[in-house]
């Protein structure tokens, strides 16, 4: 059975501290959060790493711990702002999950040999839990380049220099390939939700009284 800790931030490029799972053999995993934004179409968010041409990936970081510990579900609310500037409950909501997914939505991907910092504090490698949102707000759902904000805030470096909405078998098929695992289990709990949505959509229900906002175009 995982056990949950917390462990001192890297003082060389001053990350928080981290909350951390250890597996049955000891070995050290950081809990990570991944945010997971669709729009009406299904489409994921994902920003392309800033330097890294070409290297796309969604919003996600360490789930804080010290004193008062973060939930992952507000760590990746907390990183979504963070890297793109979206806040939860304004521009993006959580997800509805109404029905049974076919995988749990975490998973544990290695990041041995890369020589960064993970490996430094002793980390074999991140477990990944994803949290789903959903565009709220029309202008994201639009042009997402007009509505984000990437110049990192709350004092963190810029995370990417570019944001779009992408297909997720794209993702899947496109990120760095010591994270393909956690994207394809996202890819593979998204279909029953994005089934899901696609029923809701099919039979809107219009009750109330309606009237055309002039305006608006």
């Amino acid at each position: 059975m995982p056990a949950f800790f917390s462990t001192t931030g890297d003082s060389e490029t001053q990350h928080p501290p981290s909350q951390f799972v250890t597996d049955d053999d000891g070995r050290k995993w950081r809990l990570c959060a991944g945010a997971a934004v669709l729009n009406s179409k299904n489409q994921l968010l994902i920003g392309e790493r800033m330097g890294k041409s070409g290297s796309w990936q969604t919003p996600q970081g360490g789930v804080d711990g010290g004193p008062k510990q973060e939930t992952v579900i507000e760590a990746a609310s907390r990183e979504l702002y963070e890297e793109v500037g979206l806040k939860n409950n304004d521009h993006v909501i959580l997800e509805q999950i109404d029905c049974e997914l076919p995988v749990p939505l975490k998973c544990k991907y290695k990041t041995t040999g890369t020589g960064s910092w993970l490996e430094k504090e002793g980390f074999v490698g991140q477990e990944l839990n994803w949290v789903i949102f959903r565009c709220a707000n029309s202008n994201l759902e639009r042009d997402p380049s007009q509505m984000t904000n990437l110049s990192g805030l709350n004092g963190e470096d810029p995370e990417f220099s570019a944001v779009r909405w992408e297909n997720i078998d794209w993702v899947v098929d496109n990120v760095w390939e010591k994270k393909a695992r956690p994207y394809r289990v996202l890819q593979e709990a998204l279909q029953p939700l994005i089934k899901r949505w696609d029923e809701r959509c099919a039979e809107p229900l219009f009750t109330g009284r309606w009237a055309r906002d002039a305006s608006r175009s």
